[in-house]
């Protein structure tokens, strides 16, 4: 008896089985939606994305997933020690944007890089196509481009609180005179702010003539958009429209980086959303109190990303 009863089971199982093939297969035909594809993140849909406001209630619609990190390790200047253990993200889209929402413990908020050995806390998000090879995650390839969303405090400081330079840094210098302004750039002994400044003579001798974007001395955004073809390729892409915002509190920071869903640098390798598709994304956080910056950061491993 009981030999046949198992038999009976098995040939319910084998029964059942069938069913639910003949059901999916019926449900393709009938036109309804395939079922969603196996993903690390899942990027659901909502009417707008708050791309500048962490404390939405509209990140509550969003999964949330606890990525762990690890020190990056392989290219210099290594990271040897975990500080940042872990990062929650969520991620929204609104077919027009696609946010991501990260979270981390930070005691302390480094948002200065004017002195020496000052490091900013930062954090990105790198997005690539779905399959890549194994190198992809060394900010990918010459075959498989990188779309890079990084978030700098120390801009958004520049924002909040207006261009930080040496005279914030240090307000008690003095000079007698700036190179190629004269006595016209200082006053009461100090020197103007870097904005009072820049006229054509003093900006034709730094960084902002040449077009460097980290020299510039008013922003609109505290998100870079870079594209990665592999350690150290990484470049600005010409057009920076990638948004976003940061909030430091008790202990934590809480970043929303976005970009559109259309590549605006396309030609240049940045990458397309589409929804319905599959992904590859990572994640960076930068502890600029323990001295990341550049490779020395916490990262993640390469994970599947679904756009709904």
């Amino acid at each position: 008896m009981s030999g046949e009863k198992v038999s009976d089971k098995r040939r319910w199982l084998l029964i059942g089985g069938g069913a639910a093939a003949v059901a999916a297969a019926i449900g393709l035909m009938l036109g309804r939606p395939a079922p969603k594809p196996v993903a690390d993140i899942v990027v659901k849909k909502v009417d707008e994305v708050p791309r500048r406001d962490p404390a939405s209630p509209i990140w509550d619609k969003a999964e949330s997933h606890d990525i762990k990190l690890i020190p990056q390790s392989i290219v210099k200047p290594m990271k040897t020690t975990e500080i940042t253990g872990s990062v929650n993200v969520k991620a929204l889209h609104d077919g027009e944007w696609i946010g991501f929402r990260l979270e981390w413990g930070d005691p302390n908020r480094d948002d200065s890089v004017v002195r020496v050995g000052e490091f900013k806390d930062a954090c990105a998000v790198m997005l690539l196509s779905h399959p890549v090879s194994g190198l992809a995650w060394r900010m990918g390839t010459s075959a498989e481009a990188a779309t890079i969303l990084q978030w700098r405090a120390d801009w958004q400081r520049d924002l909040e609180k207006g261009f930080t330079d040496l005279e914030t840094a240090f307000p008690n210098v003095a000079v007698d005179a700036y190179q190629h302004v004269g006595v016209e750039g200082v006053s009461d002994g100090k020197p103007k702010s870097a904005l009072d400044l820049a006229d054509k003579n003093a900006l034709t001798f730094v960084g902002f003539a040449a077009g460097n974007i980290f020299s510039e001395m008013v922003r609109d955004r505290p998100v870079e958009k870079l594209l990665g073809l592999g350690p150290g390729t990484i470049t600005t892409l010409p057009t920076q429209d990638a948004d976003g915002w940061g909030v430091w509190s008790a202990g934590k920071w809480s970043v929303v980086v976005a970009k559109k869903l259309g590549a605006s640098d396309a030609h240049k390798g940045e990458i397309s959303i589409t929804p319905g598709n599959l992904y590859t994304v990572a994640f960076a956080v930068w502890n600029g109190a323990v001295g990341d910056r550049g490779s020395r950061k916490s990262i993640s491993s390469l994970m599947k990303l679904y756009v709904e």
